[in-house]
């Protein structure tokens, strides 16, 4: 099965629609949060997710723009671009994101969270010692996490070891290997 994991869209409707665009064929498409936010097409960018994902997260600016989460937490420019993201949503659009968990287990295989498992809304997980931590807290093989903005994987060894953080390059094949769990 071929999925395609979208994360971090901010409302930019002109880059998701690109993404999708090159993509290619796939089976299912999992969003891993912040579909809304800082960009200027917000309702654009929920009514696309809402036609093609198959599982959708909520991020911190989501949850900001329905304003769920504190403002203040935000530098200015994003609480000002979240409070008029906020403004903009259709009523369809703004249930649509009320609706959504910032985490969800997929199946025994795959995890997917905004942040981490330890805090999905507001983690983020570019460390080594944060994904020890973190591999604690979930029993799949997979996690896949949005936030960071940086397309890293981090690998657990069966004997317990932590590799560093490598960063991910566009159009790598990554073949999970039996044992070891991944971020």
């Amino acid at each position: 099965m071929r999925v395609l994991i979208v994360s971090d869209i901010h409302s930019n409707y002109t880059a998701l629609d690109t993404v999708l665009s090159v993509a290619g064929e796939y089976d299912q498409l999992w969003n891993l949060g912040d579909t809304i936010g800082y960009g200027p097409r917000p309702n654009e960018c929920v009514v696309a997710m809402r036609a093609r994902a198959d599982r959708m997260l909520s991020g911190n600016h989501d949850l900001a723009c329905l304003g769920k989460i504190d403002l203040s937490d935000f530098n200015p420019d994003a609480r000002t671009a979240n409070i008029w993201n906020g403004k903009q949503l259709a009523d369809d659009n703004r249930a649509e994101l009320d609706g959504l968990a910032p985490s969800m287990e997929v199946d025994d295989r795959f995890l997917l969270a905004h942040g981490s498992p330890r805090e999905p809304v507001w983690e983020y997980l570019l460390s080594r010692a944060q994904a020890e931590d973190n591999f604690e807290l979930f029993t799949q093989q997979v996690c896949f996490i949005g936030h960071s903005h940086v397309p890293l994987v981090v690998r657990l060894h069966p004997d317990g070891t932590c590799g560093d953080p490598m960063l991910g390059e566009a159009d790598t094949l990554f073949e999970l290997e039996p044992g070891f769990r991944y971020f």
